[in-house]
């Protein structure tokens, strides 16, 4: 498992001052329009989202086909994927986590006093990062690195759709979400990304297993 993550990592390592680039250029530009909150949620999706690029490389070099030559299983291969997803959601959450925190007390949309919430906030971004993130990968191991990133964006939409339509049928069924509510909500949704991301793993185990490498 750890062979397969840190093949992952050093392949993704030559993006790695592409990202940080597009981080900084998002931070300047939505910090002071949106706020930091917004921003610590857009940098761990976008991180999430290079878990889909390791599929590329992959592809590129035929790893699949070598690897199952060698003591390694299906499973492990999905396993691997998973285990770098979470590490992506993690690094994309720190960095939303500093560079809002510092853009938004340069552009005074976050003040000291708020830190401890914009801390707090970081656990639901990671969440729904890795939630979509886990979501995309069983859409890839089935159509591809290539049609998959354009599958992606509905891995995207669909969650966002579903959150919408719950946030309208608890209007509708008269229940009022109130600030500690939404608080508990927020709390547990990386508890909840964890189960889904389990699921979504046999999910890609089973999709992958059947198909000729």
């Amino acid at each position: 498992m750890k062979s397969l993550v840190l093949k992952d990592l050093f392949n993704i390592a030559h993006n790695a001052k592409s990202m940080a680039i597009i981080l900084l250029l998002f931070a300047a530009i939505f910090i002071p329009s949106s706020g930091a909150e917004g921003y610590l949620f857009i940098s761990a999706i976008l991180c999430s989202m290079m878990i889909v690029t390791t599929f590329a490389f992959d592809d590129a070099c035929k790893w699949p086909r070598y690897a199952l030559t060698m003591p390694l299983s299906k499973r492990d291969l999905v396993r691997g994927k998973f285990a770098v997803l979470a590490i992506f959601c993690t690094v994309g959450t720190v960095l939303g986590l500093l560079l809002g925190a510092v853009g938004g007390l340069l552009a005074r949309k976050v003040s000291l006093e708020a830190l401890p919430s914009l801390c707090f906030l970081a656990l639901p971004a990671w969440g729904f990062a890795m939630l979509l993130g886990s979501l995309s990968i069983p859409l890839v191991f089935r159509f591809g690195s290539e049609r998959g990133r354009i599958l992606l964006i509905l891995s995207f939409i669909v969650p966002a759709g579903l959150f919408l339509g719950a946030h309208r049928l608890l209007l509708l069924l008269g229940i009022e979400l109130t600030g500690q509510v939404v608080l508990a909500l927020l709390g547990v949704l990386p508890l909840f990304a964890l189960l889904f991301g389990l699921l979504m793993e046999q999910v890609s185990v089973r999709v992958f297993s059947r198909q000729e490498v």
